[in-house]
């Protein structure tokens, strides 16, 4: 078989006239290029820039294969993070900074990348962490006074650690930066919080002088260093090296269909900790850590009626000992609902003057949770919730020589069983010696006009917790618990100008040592604040940005009222620190008048005034501008309803909208634990925690990849029994008072599933408050409220139901009331959802998108993406709108539009799409759209024509099908896969595809995409990638395709598609890739280089190949 091979190389040159520059007058100067937060895998570079600026940088190393790598990095930064590198690798680091059409450097910096110390290491991980991802560079703020450094030591020396300590006598720091040279010479760096004033320095070795430097960071700048020399202490050797332990036998046991409990032994030593590996229903690894301590583990989220093995690994040190195995069948779920689980005997055990112990048995089925009631010394009823694997539970706070009758109850989904009883008496008080613990001085500070903090010492010895008691503004005892291994505590909700005495008790045991007191000064309060002017700017046609000042004075939180289109007033909170808000959601072309009150305490200052007039709304095909969205600001963070074993957390957003919420803070065994919360809530409610223990919460908000942050809070959980006045307290303490008085009950923020209740207590204080109402099946409930609270959220209602809830108001024994109002939940609207965005009608300079809605309605749409120079743009649309046309774009420019709903305080989505805009005028084609080039020898230039093909939605069936899959965008490390739907829609998709390697790996893909990128390929190379759908339970496909990877490009230049026409057909090619047309076998190849005073020169070379068998 004869091959004939025709060869025509075409050579055509384009020049782009470079823009006009003045010099500048200074060239700047590049200082010292640094090499810090080193991983396995990545490694942060720092630099200064001394004199001048750059209008760009770049930074130059050689991969693992010795490849070139560029890394483009923006003027105004200073530090950039490598990723994609290899565990235990010199890289040498070139930065070069750009001025102009100057290149201007360079400055070098050797390091090494640290130990991957993972077993197992996902590779797929390293492969992802090889694309690069610059961080924005943040605002400029106007900052304080420099801040200045003290003194640095060195204690606690081991053999391979030595602890540093310092001073920050003026100012504070954002963070700091121990420098120091290991063992081998490298220079290493650790970073350290700001907040910090002393960090270990670990890894170091035995007898060995280290010199550390540290630095402030303050802001951009980088203060310092202080220094300080130690000496590593000698190594100590071990007399005996411990003995390697040994697994035992490894057994199943209550084997649920969804979960297996296995079971270990340890004959012989300990281990550090435990792994437990097995296989899914799919048959993917899964993995799941276990503590040394731990001597069984539940597996949970297995499937019915499958055969699982299970291996159990013990790790010693780095080393990993085993596997014991095991195998087990889960069982076959149950079609009959359970029956209604029965409780067995309740016992008293374990009989001291202060409490008792009950135990009791379940002969048959589980409960959710149980409830212990009975009286205290009083005759207060009380209530002490357990959970529902527990059999045993200790009431405290019981009084000597006391009977007491205690029931239990066992609730089962919204059923109460029980109750079952037992009587007991509790025992006589003993004497105890003195506490070894001792109180020392007790002092106010950080006086406000509502808020004291109180600070202490305990010079010997510790305390189980700490009780703060003092009398309030009306003369009513108040108890505040606080944890025993504070020192300090912030009384807050004080009145001003008043005299409090604090007394401090010591809770040792059963025994109350102290008080120690102390008094808070009266402190005057400030003088009434004072509004300024309110002015209006930023108009547009449905948002007006409000400016205010306040010459005297500050507020607590400002409101600004107006009214809408409808003539309804509306409200908007603003927090005190903001002197400007934009009111969002107005009508084009009508005049508003707002009024912004300051709230000062509880007194309302103002108005202040102004009108404005919004614009008319925007023409289609304007080319008018959008601001970009400016950074979301967070408010305050408050907590409130706290419980024995839980807190709501509330927050406001005065400006700006984030994605989602991280609420941080650690539990009561000291373990951090991370909460997520969706980007429309402004409450949560942490549950799961422990009585009478303080927390610190911490929230994160989420704004892109950016975390903003944190606000926090400190809250203390109540204990399970109310605390009683001791007797030393004082004989007022327990005086009668007259009755209190409840008043008008109301309920408001109506929900399908919850009311919210509020009332007012005109006279006097209650202790607490009951709220009594029947559920649908017509059970009656109680919730109770603390005595502070004027509302409660009544939650887990059906939709649409009328309730009648009665509130009473508890004072002493007595039960006053009730009030009474009645409710009807919303009806249940279900979340609406979005289609397929498309884009059409693309001009030069604009693109209308089109979208559908299959399900629901949204409020509103908002469209985002970025502009030519790389800045985010965002374009709100009404809710009744499924078009809009985006003007002002830039001629030939890849675009990618995402489309969010706003659904309530919910943002859904984003669905998205590409377009690239057309040079000069383009005809749109009622039918297709296709992209083609066109050369224009006489006049230099390509321009691309781009135009979208519309597929009209058919109705889906039961079950969605797949269709194509094509390969796009082909780079040397990346491949772009598209698909379609042609009927139904997927929850979920899955790219699977082996690497260089012949590793399997797989790329999940949400639901609403129908375009996903696949990185950290290698060049030219041979790919197949298979696509599945996942509908439910149910794996759909795959439809597969085949790529070639381009090879690898010599610079890090632009990709140009170059698009050939020839016969009628049309065909895409990447530069350096091959693409067959007809019996055409077509590849090319772009130089592109800078010519002083030319421009840019590009030189294409085309070499076109006739194929003949």
């Amino acid at each position: 078989m004869d091959t004939q091979i025709d060869v025509y190389v075409l050579h055509c040159a384009t020049t782009i006239a470079a823009p006009s520059e003045e010099e500048p007058p200074h060239r700047p100067r590049l200082g010292e290029l640094t090499a810090s937060h080193v991983t396995p895998t990545t490694v942060q570079l720092e630099w200064n820039v001394l004199e001048g600026t750059f209008d760009s940088f770049t930074v130059q190393y050689r991969d693992a294969q010795g490849q070139p790598q560029a890394l483009a990095v923006d003027g105004g930064s200073r530090t950039v993070t490598v990723p994609g590198l290899l565990p235990s690798r010199r890289y040498k680091f070139n930065l070069y900074g750009v001025w102009g059409r100057k290149r201007i450097g360079l400055i070098s910096t050797d390091a090494i990348t640290g130990e991957d110390r993972r077993k197992g290491a996902c590779p797929l991980c390293t492969l992802y962490s090889a694309v690069p991802i610059t961080a924005p560079a943040l605002p400029k703020e106007d900052l304080p006074s420099q801040p200045r450094l003290g003194e640095l030591t060195a204690s606690h020396v081991t053999p391979n650690s030595i602890q540093l300590e310092w001073s920050v006598p003026k100012g504070t720091f954002d963070s700091f930066a121990v420098q120091y040279r290991d063992a081998q010479g490298q220079l290493q760096v650790l970073p350290v919080d700001g907040g910090s004033r002393t960090v270990t320095v670990p890894g170091l070795s035995p007898s060995h002088r280290y010199k550390f430097n540290l630095y402030g960071m303050w802001g951009r700048k980088r203060v310092g260093p202080i220094s300080t020399d130690a000496v590593t202490a000698a190594v100590i050797p071990e007399e005996e090296p411990p003995s390697e332990p040994r697994l035992g036998d490894l057994t199943a046991s209550h084997v649920t269909p969804d979960s297996v409990q296995l079971e270990w032994s340890i004959p012989e030593g300990t281990f550090d900790s435990f792994v437990v590996q097995y296989r899914d229903e799919q048959g993917q690894p899964q993995l799941l850590p276990v503590d040394g301590d731990s001597r069984t583990v539940t597996v949970p989220g297995l499937s019915p009626s499958r055969r699982y093995k299970f291996n159990l690994y013990g790790m010693w040190g780095r080393k990993r000992l085993g596997p014991i195995s095991t195998d087990a069948v889960t069982v076959k779920p149950k079609k009959k609902p359970p029956s209604e689980p029965r409780l067995g005997e309740l016992i008293v055990s374990h009989i001291t003057p202060s409490s008792v112990q009950l135990e009791w048995s379940i002969p048959e089925g589980t409960f959710d949770s149980f409830t212990v009631q009975y009286k205290d010394v009083q005759g207060l009823p009380q209530v002490l919730p357990v959970d529902g694997s527990s059999r045993t539970v200790t009431v405290p706070g019981l009084s000597p020589s006391r009977r007491y009758k205690f029931n239990l109850y066992g609730m089962w989904g919204r059923k109460r069983v029980g109750p079952i009883s037992t009587d007991a008496v509790t025992g006589e008080g003993s004497c105890k010696l003195l506490p070894k613990s001792l109180l020392g001085e007790l002092v106010a500070s950080h006086i406000t006009p509502v808020s004291v903090q109180l600070e202490w010492s305990v010079p010997e010895g510790t305390f189980d917790s700490f009780t703060v008691q003092y009398k309030d503004a009306q003369g009513q005892p108040q108890v505040l618990p606080v944890d025993g291994d504070l020192r300090t505590v912030t009384l807050p909700g004080l009145s001003p100008s008043r005299r409090y005495k604090f007394n401090l008790y010591g809770m040792w045991g059963r025994k109350r040592v102290g008080p120690i007191s102390t008094d808070a000064p009266e402190m005057e309060p400030p003088s009434m604040p004072r509004l300024g002017d309110l002015t209006a700017s930023h108009i547009s046609p449905d948002s007006v940005q409000l400016e205010w000042s306040v010459p005297e004075g500050c507020f607590d939180s400002f409101v600004v009222q107006y009214k809408d289109a409808q003539g309804q007033p509306q409200v908007l909170p603003v927090d005190r620190d903001s002197r400007t808000v934009t009111v969002p959601g107005l009508s084009p072309s009508r005049r508003y008048k707002f009024n912004l009150y300051g709230m000062w305490g509880r007194k309302r200052v103002g108005p202040i005034s102004t009108d404005a007039v919004t614009g008319e709304s925007c023409c289609i095909s304007c080319p008018c501008p959008f601001e970009p969205p400016s950074e979301p600001h967070m408010g305050e963070l408050r907590a409130s309803h706290i419980t024995p074993n839980s807190i709501q957390l509330e927050w406001d957003i005065p400006e700006g909208t984030f994605d989602s919420f991280t609420v941080q803070y650690r539990d009561a065994q000291g373990q951090p634990q991370v909460l997520p919360v969706d980007g429309g809530s402004r409450t949560v409610t942490v549950s799961g925690l422990s009585p009478s223990h303080g927390y610190q919460f911490n929230l994160y908000g989420m704004w892109g990849q950016k975390p903003l942050g944190p606000i926090s809070t400190d809250a203390v959980t109540a204990d399970y029994q109310p605390i009683l006045p001791g007797p030393s307290l004082p004989g007022s303490f327990l005086t009668t008072h007259l009755p209190p008085r409840l008043v008008e009950l109301t309920a408001s923020h109506i929900t399908s599933d919850s009311v919210q209740l509020e009332w007012r207590v005109p006279e006097g204080t209650f202790d607490s408050f009951m709220v009594q109402y029947r559920d649908a099946q017509g059970h009656p409930h109680a919730l109770p409220v603390d005595g502070g609270s004027h509302t409660v959220t009544v939650s887990g209602l059906s939709p649409s139901r009328r309730y009648k809830f009665n509130l009473y108001g508890i004072w002493g024994r007595k039960r006053l009331g009730p009030v009474s109002t009645d409710a009807i939940t919303e009806e249940l609207i279900s979340e609406p959802h979005l289609g397929e965005l498309m884009a059409s009608h693309i001009t030069a300079n604009s693109v209308q998108l089109d979208w559908s809605i299959p399900e629901g309605t949204f409020d509103s749409f908002t469209v985002q993406y970025k502009d030519a120079q790389g800045q985010p743009q965002v374009l709100p649309v009404d809710g009744g709108s499924r078009t809009v046309t985006v003007p002002g774009l830039s001629p030939s420019h890849r675009y990618k539009f995402n489309l969010y709903g706003m659904w309530g305080q919910k943002r859904l989505g984003p669905i998205s799409t590409d377009a690239v805009t057309g040079e000069g005028c383009c005809m749109p084609c009622p039918c297709s759209l296709q992209s083609f080039a066109q050369k224009k020898e006489s006049d230099n230039f390509y321009s691309l024509l781009c135009i979208l093909s519309v597929e009209h939605e058919k109705q889906p069936p039961s079950m969605p099908r797949l269709g194509e899959l094509t390969a796009s965008h082909v780079t040397p490390d990346s491949i772009q896969l598209e698909w379609s739907v042609p009927e139904g829609s997927f929850d979920s998709f899955t790219v699977q595809y082996k690497d260089a390697q012949g590793q399997p790996q797989m790329l999940p893909v949400d639901g609403d995409s129908r375009t996903v990128t696949v990185p950290g390929l290698l060049p030219s190379r041979r790919y197949k990638f298979n696509l599945y759908g996942m509908w439910g339970r149910k794996r759909v496909g795959p439809i597969s395709t085949d790529a070639v990877t381009g090879e690898g490009c010599c610079m890090s230049c632009p990709h140009h598609i170059l698009i050939l026409e020839k016969s009628g057909r049309r065909q895409s090619v990447l530069p350096g890739s091959l693409a067959l047309l007809g019996n055409k076998c077509i590849s090319w190849v772009m130089h592109v280089k800078w010519m002083e005073g030319q421009g840019q020169v590009m030189n294409m070379e085309m070499a076109f190949g006739r194929i003949s068998r």
